[in-house]
């Protein structure tokens, strides 16, 4: 599926589009490290608002560029879920380290209502 960056900023009320560069090389990650291209998108949505919030993109690492921050998130999850058993307990993981039960900052729940609205 084609992720349009208007299409983005509709779907998840942003207040401007993203970099449509910038979702190219979201997509591409996740397809890469075999994750669903919607759920990396909603993840980077949650920490930076698809980067259209100034914050580094999906809040990975320490390169801060878009290509590096894309394949941290999609590989990050993907590594996460082969752990932990699931894209829940692996978002987890994104955000809090291990695979950890709880989920004091309700970001499983964050980043599901985006997913939901990108058809995840």
């Amino acid at each position: 599926m084609k992720w349009p960056a208007v299409l983005l900023r509709s779907l998840l009320g942003l207040s401007r589009a993203p970099a449509q560069a910038t979702v190219d090389e979201l997509v591409a990650a996740a397809r890469e490290a075999h994750v669903p291209a919607a759920l990396v998108l909603a993840v980077c949505q949650v920490e930076s608002g698809l980067g259209t919030r100034g914050a580094i993109l999906c809040g990975c690492g320490v390169d801060r560029s878009v290509r590096a921050q894309a394949r941290c998130a999609a590989g990050t999850l993907a590594h996460g879920r082969r752990l932990c058993g699931g894209w829940a307990p692996a978002l987890r993981r994104y955000r809090y380290g291990g695979c950890p039960v709880a989920d004091p900052r309700r970001y499983v729940l964050r980043v599901g209502a985006y997913g939901r609205r990108l058809g995840l």
